[in-house]
């Protein structure tokens, strides 16, 4: 009789909870993209004690909640805008909680195109196209469509094989990037005797690449002299597209001179005496 009695009493509080489920807030929004700053959330519910907050991949939003008797209106209005993109509202009242998978947007703004450039140094030697991908985001870091339903626009471009340090600008979206000269095309050498010093002054030069760019400042180039068995190395630089080189007359005249850069050599040139 005592277990008959425990089981009708388990019974009649089972049903006594089950009387007090709080029904679900009647969501009545048409879509559930957002938009931030206007769009309101509507809900049919006739509860009145509710909390509610958003939480995107990356914040979480307190939004303002204005309530009649039936309608609960939910409004978001962050200050700085959100990353947009999926997001959940959940309604709270006391122990029972409602959670709403929603789409926030922001209110169309501007954008910025990014660039980005591979490689960053091109030489007049090698292929004179970058690998272009350009971006556009806004000024909450929400990517943006560069054109019509595209997001990222990758393409080559083809440089002039011109030197120098291209910097980006202020107004333009363009990465800085630098073209350095190819290998010297040739290497002319001639020189000049000074009898009352008793120097003689070797020259290198012009020294440029085959789209008559100026070879690096600081580019090694070596000069080989020769006489009968005897043979001798001076290493130089480069400097604004020409190697120069003075030695005594005695341990020049009578020798073959040949310079070379790279794998690149001059035509031999006999340095002759008086």
């Amino acid at each position: 009789m005592i277990r008959v009695i425990l089981y009708l009493f388990t019974g009649l509080l089972a049903i006594g909870c089950g009387e007090n489920t709080m029904e679900k807030p009647i969501w009545l929004n048409p879509k559930s993209t957002l938009l931030v700053n206007q769009d309101t959330l509507v809900f049919e519910t006739k509860v009145q004690d509710w909390k509610a907050s958003i939480s995107t991949a990356v914040q979480v939003i307190y939004p303002e909640l204005l309530q009649t008797e039936e309608k609960l209106l939910v409004i978001i209005h962050p200050e700085k805008g959100v990353i947009e993109g999926s997001a959940f509202l959940t309604l709270e009242s006391g122990t029972y909680q409602f959670v709403y998978p929603i789409t926030l947007k922001n209110q169309k703004g501007k954008s910025q195109i990014a660039d980005l450039r591979s490689p960053k140094t091109l030489t007049a030697d090698s292929s004179m196209v970058q690998q272009q991908i350009l971006y556009s985001y806004d000024s909450f870091g929400n990517l943006t469509q560069v054109e019509q339903d595209v997001y990222f626009v990758e393409r080559n471009v083809e440089m002039l094989p011109k030197t120098g340090t291209f910097k980006s600008e202020a107004a333009s979206p363009r990465s800085s990037f630098y073209v350095d000269a190819g290998t010297v095309k040739e290497i002319p050498i001639s020189y000049s005797k000074d009898s009352y010093n008793q120097r003689i002054t070797i020259k290198a030069g012009p020294l440029v690449d085959r789209f008559e760019n100026k070879i690096a400042n600081g580019t090694q180039i070596l000069f080989y002299f020769q006489k009968e068995k005897q043979h001798k190395k001076i290493e130089a630089v480069v400097l604004d597209a020409f190697a120069v080189l003075t030695l005594p007359l005695d341990e020049a005249e009578g020798r073959t001179l040949v310079a070379q850069i790279a794998q690149i050599y001059s035509q031999p040139l006999t340095l002759e005496k008086q």
